[in-house]
């Protein structure tokens, strides 16, 4: 009986599973419920659409990543990735974008570092044909803004973006980002703009003008200023621009800046401003219709819809006339809020509902704010800042009108000392529920932790919290009460400008408080000193704890190699896991001042807490897993080195930011030192030899043993010289330091001229008359370019580019469009072209194993295969390069290349002149049938200029300069010498399979010509057989209506002859009716002349008298005359009508006849 009972979470319908499926993230859904079944499959079907992945821990965040992404990612089309997932998203899809997400649509990216960022949209996004939106949250520069730096980056990301993914239309920058500086030149201007919408915050307003050249065409713009300066630009205004938005609520706006600002839009249609003021002309509103009338209609342009904020701040006691600022305002209704302190009187005036989704407020507007205003006013409103509070409760008042806001931020005055206010009593606090808040920071002393805790229950799906250090140490000390906040994730405690200490006693508050904390920053003085057992207690106690940050100072008798082993000591967690966690550490310039922070920038002392797999966050990509000194930056005898699956790796030199992106960069900057070598350089070498590895950066050193080999595996010690090949100039790696001692030659070595000229004059071989044959011999030898020549000194190998042969002309070549930076390499295989083509994978994996020695870091992508003479192929291969610890790609030059793969002359040099070196890389390429490589690279201005100047080998300078002369496009071939019957051969050949290649191309669309002409052949048949059928469905229909009609007549009941009759003068009557007048007037006159007798004197006077019921009274008769005066009048005016349009007509026609 229980049996029957039981139930199941399948039994249940649809219904109410995606009723469930709203209590949930997407996250969880996709975690879940994913492929249990294919009817889960079928729910979830929104879920796999639009992916948001929040709230997951390590293990859940890694299933979906390797196993639910890769097979949904064809249905995904909108996609978010936040900070902590984008180097693990970068390793595994960035380079599958394409294939993976075919149909994405939207992409959102947030908290990720500006360098990373643009580089990941750059290079990586131009093949998803579908995407048109990108949105970017919490974006951080990676430069201070007080440092020397190229102001111009921020532009040339913008361009790069624009010019390589033209198939993006719009690109939000959210209010949470940092404002871009935009400096261009005329020069730069950009023409043509794919961008239809953009956000973007700016600093200044000439940076708006340098964003009008940069995107002219695009149509809806939203743009946050900081400040307002002095036009020093050539205004170029922005041409298709119809929706406007402008929030600068940061600094205190004038009417003229307004007015400059709108000579950049003259084609608005809507027009939004926030601003924030002390100028009195900008709260009433004919001032601003004025502008608008002066500076837009002048270009014939009219506003549709205008909408307005502004937040005036004046002097005490400023008396506002309201009436006359309703009536300035009319029609356009209005809102304001007025209050007042000792010192200013604040006033917020806006359209209704408000604007914008921007609001900064003082808190003494909260008495009056939203009173008599519909509670729609505010939902625009995304990020709200309240300062100047005395209580958290007066900001309730303010809160309770925003019910979208997504961060929110409260100024707590702290120059009132508040103590908790005991919370035994229930407070009844009317909040709304905060569905979209994610981001609370409080600064200051919250008074009432009652209050505290239903803001947070308000919002339930606030993920971030950003409280003082006082105030955090407060409540950790309010142990009479039951205060947990699960919700909260990333909690970051501010304590730089306090000066209490955390105890254990806190700390276990925090574990309780805030249970399911996967983030935790703690921000002291540089000069504070860390505790080690508060750190130990940290770890032990918060279990969901991912990343750990604390800043501070080290105990000055701890050393740098001693940081591992002193965090395992103070850490129970540590010391029983196993080593199941990973830490990494890297320091900043000084020893004395040191941080030990967990999930920060390169430039600090880094170490994560304890998880089933190893995540860092903000670490370098190369970490260390072992009980000795691991130390980046300090060389190390004996390292263990292992790469993490997935770290968050930054830039060595960044700004000290908040991990949970409030929206601005910390006030100070740290910087990695550079005096001593990483112990990691090129593809994982050790301390310095005089040997070197093989690395795309600057020349490293190496130590044998490593625990990464010259190309990522373990290598055992060796002592070589390694073929070069660096891509940042320098040394070439590889190439030992000390110069090759080059032996001279014996003192009795007869030189090849010598050898030459003897065999050409006299070559006493036989010192009879046998020589004179000889030397006729020699002669024709060297005049055919072939052969040897014999003499008493020794045998001479006739050189085909000797000046004397006779067999010699000039041909022209198109010269390569591609420049050194392309990276295009050619490589020349004496294979058929199609034993290339079958093998050409294994060719280019064999490439990478033999010469490249499987770097992982090194990719070869195949441009092109082509046959050349005498059965070889010519192959094109472009060689490119990661950045360590980066998501930069980037192109090795092509002379590069072929350095490496065949090093130059002098680079081979041996100590002997009997023994010359080899090549290491030549053994592979034999192997491979390389026979040859060089750069597909067109020539510098220079170095062609110096081509033309030198004469080539076994052409007179007579000849090669008719070459020149004769050269029909000299920008476009270039001349080339054939000396010798073989070259001549050879360019006949490879014109011949030239040829025959544009014979197979012409035959191949001459296919295709043929094709299209057989589809539309098959088309117009289509079209006649449609047109068959047509005319058969119209007979069909027609005999059907026939048979219809017969039908319904047949059972249709007959008419009588009355009713016939009826119906026949009805018919009469209907023409009569509808014949026109001059007809039936025609007709009456035909009557009367056929019948005269009609015209004959009627006797009205006997007919009145006989018929009483015909005679008038004087009243009626006036009635009659008055209607007949009115018939007449109307019809006076019908024909004055007629008359001027007549009039109308004749004048139009006049004007027309002459265009005629």
């Amino acid at each position: 009986m229980n049996n029957l009972l039981e139930s199941n979470f399948e039994y249940l319908p649809d219904e109410m599973i995606l009723e469930i499926y709203r209590y949930l993230h997407c996250g969880h859904v996709l975690y879940s419920f994913y492929n249990l079944n294919s009817r889960f499959n079928s729910t979830i079907t929104n879920y796999c659409h639009h992916v948001i992945l929040r709230r997951l821990n390590y293990n859940q965040f890694l299933h979906i990543y390797s196993n639910v992404l890769p097979n949904i990612g064809s249905s995904i089309i909108s996609l978010t990735i936040n900070r902590l997932q984008q180097t693990y998203f970068f390793i595994n899809f960035s380079f599958r974008m394409s294939k993976i997400f075919p149909n994405l649509k939207k992409l959102a990216l947030d908290d990720w570092k500006s360098e990373i960022l643009f580089s990941f949209i750059e290079n990586h996004l131009s093949q998803l044909k579908y995407l048109r939106t990108i949105i970017i949250r919490g974006l951080q520069s990676t430069i201070c803004k007080n440092s020397i730096a190229d102001t111009n980056d921020d532009y040339k990301h913008l361009l790069e973006i624009t010019h390589r993914n033209t198939q993006i239309e719009s690109i939000y920058f959210e209010p949470d980002c940092y404002s871009m500086i935009l400096s261009i030149n005329q020069k730069d201007l950009l023409t043509h703009s794919n961008l239809i919408e953009m956000s973007i915050s700016l600093t200044t307003s000439n940076d708006l003008i340098s964003l009008a050249m940069l995107v002219p065409n695009i149509r809806r713009l939203h743009v946050i200023i900081e400040e307002f300066s002095p036009i020093n630009k050539t205004i170029i205004p922005f041409r298709c621009l119809t929706d406007f938005s402008l929030d600068a609520i940061d600094f205190y706006s004038k009417l003229d800046d307004i007015s400059s600002i709108l000579q950049l839009t003259p084609t608005i249609q809507n027009l939004s401003l926030a601003l924030a003021t002390l100028d009195e002309c900008l709260i009433y509103g004919q001032h601003l219709f004025r502008l608008l009338s002066s500076q837009l209609f002048i270009s014939n342009n009219l506003i549709q819809k205008f909408k307005y904020a502004v937040y005036f701040s004046a002097s005490a006691g400023y008396c506002l006339d309201s009436e006359n600022l309703l009536t300035s305002w009319n029609p356009i209704p209005i809102g304001y809020t007025i209050n007042e302190t000792e010192n200013r009187s604040f006033i917020l005036l806006h359209t209704l509902p408000y604007p914008s989704i921007l609001l900064n407020l003082h808190s003494t507007l909260a008495n009056t704010f939203g009173i008599n205003m519909s509670d729609h006013v505010y939902n625009n409103i995304q990020y709200l800042c309240i300062s100047n509070a005395k209580t958290l409760l007066e900001t309730f008042t303010i809160i309770r009108h925003c019910r979208k806001i997504q961060d929110l931020n409260i100024q707590i005055e702290n120059h009132r000392t508040v103590l908790p206010v005991p919370t035994n009593k229930q407070v009844n606090i009317n909040l709304p529920k905060l569905k979209h808040l994610e981001i609370l920071s409080i600064l200051g002393t919250v008074d009432n932790w009652q209050h505290f805790e239903a803001l947070l229950i308000s919002a339930h799906t606030i993920s971030t919290l950003r409280i003082d250090l006082n105030c955090a140490i407060k409540l950790f000390e309010s142990t009479g009460e039951d205060l947990i906040f699960s919700r909260v994730l990333h909690l970051f405690i501010d304590g730089h400008s306090s000066d209490l200490n955390l105890k254990n006693a806190h700390i276990n508050s925090l574990s309780k408080v805030f249970s399911g904390i996967h983030s935790l920053k703690i921000k002291h003085t540089t000069d504070h000193l860390i505790e080690p057992n508060i750190v130990g207690s940290l770890l032990d106690n918060c279990k969901q704890l991912i990343v750990f940050t604390i800043n501070g100072r080290i105990p000055d008798g701890l050393s740098l190699e001693n940081i591992q082993e002193w965090l395992i000591e103070y850490s129970s967690r540590l010391k029983n896991s196993e080593k199941n966690y990973q830490m990494s550490f890297t320091f900043g310039a000084t020893p004395a001042t040191k941080t030990i922070i967990f999930g920060t920038p390169t430039n600090t002392n880094t170490a994560t807490a304890p998880t089933a797999s190893p995540f860092t966050f903000g670490t370098p990509a190369a970490t260390t897993t072992t009980s000795t000194a691991p130390l980046f930056g300090v060389p190390a005898a004996t390292t263990t080195a292992t790469t993490a699956p997935f770290n968050f790796a930054t830039p060595a030199a960044t700004t000290t930011t908040s991990i949970f992106g409030f929206g601005s960069p910390a006030s100070t900057t740290t910087a990695a030192t550079t005096a001593a070598k990483t112990l990691f350089t090129g593809f994982g070498t050790g301390a310095p030899t005089t040997t070197t590895g093989f690395g795309f950066g600057a020349p490293t050193t190496t130590s044998a043993p490593a625990a990464f080999g010259g190309f990522g595996f373990p290598a055992a010690p060796v002592t070589t010289t390694a073929p070069a090949f660096a891509f940042s100039g320098g040394q070439p790696f590889g190439t030992n330091t000390a110069p090759a001692q080059i032996a001279a030659p014996p003192a009795n070595a007869i030189r090849p001229d010598d050898l030459l000229i003897t065999s050409l004059t006299a070559p006493r071989l036989f010192n009879d008359e046998r020589d004179e044959l000889l030397l006729k011999w020699n002669i024709l030898q060297v005049f055919y370019g072939t052969g040897k020549t014999f003499c008493h000194l020794g045998v001479y190998d006739v050189d085909v580019n000797l000046p004397y042969h006779v067999f010699k002309t000039y041909s022209y070549s198109v010269r390569p469009k591609t420049r050194d930076e392309d990276g295009l390499v050619a490589l020349i295989i004496n294979q058929k072209l199609a034993d290339v083509v079958k093998d050409k994978d294994k060719r280019i994996e064999s490439l990478h194993r033999l010469c490249f020695n499987n770097n992982p870091n090194c990719i070869i992508e195949l441009e092109g295969i082509s046959p050349l003479a005498d059965d070889r192929t010519q192959m094109l291969i472009v060689v490119s390069e990661k950045q360590p610890g980066t998501l930069l790609v980037k192109k090795a030059k092509a002379s590069v290349v072929v350095n490496y793969l065949q090093p130059p002359p002098q680079q081979q040099q041996a100590t002997t002149l009997m023994a010359p070196p080899a090549n290491p890389n030549k053994a592979h390429l034999d192997s491979m049938g390389i026979v040859q490589v060089f750069a597909r690279t067109d020539l510098s201005d220079q170095d062609y200029k110096q081509y033309l100047d030198s004469t080539p080998p076994g052409l007179t300078a007579f000849v090669w300069e008719q070459a020149k002369k004769e050269n029909p496009k000299p920008q476009l071939l270039l001349p080339v010498p054939l000396v010798g019957v073989k070259a001549l051969r050879d360019r006949m050949k490879s014109q011949f399979i030239e040829h025959e290649d544009q014979k197979q191309q012409l035959e191949i669309i001459r296919q295709q010509l043929h094709s299209v002409k057989d589809q539309c052949d098959a088309f117009r048949l289509t079209m006649k057989r449609y047109q068959t059928n047509l005319l058969e469905y119209s007979h069909r229909i027609l005999k059907a209506t026939i048979q219809f009609e017969c039908r319904r007549r047949q059972y249709e009941p007959k008419l009588t002859s009355t009713e016939i009759q009826i119906w026949t003068n009805l018919h009469s009557l209907q023409s009569l009716s509808q014949s026109p007048l001059d007809i039936r007037i025609k007709d009456l006159i035909m009557k009367i002349r056929m019948n005269p007798t009609l015209l004959a004197p009627i006797q009205w006077a006997s007919i009145l008298n006989t018929n009483e019921s015909l005679r008038f009274d004087k009243e009626k008769i006036e009635q009659i005359k008055d209607i007949l005066q009115d018939i007449h009048r109307g019809i006076k005016n019908v024909v004055e009508l007629v008359q001027n349009d007549r009039t109308a007509l004749a004048k139009i026609d006049e004007k027309l006849s002459p265009r005629r």
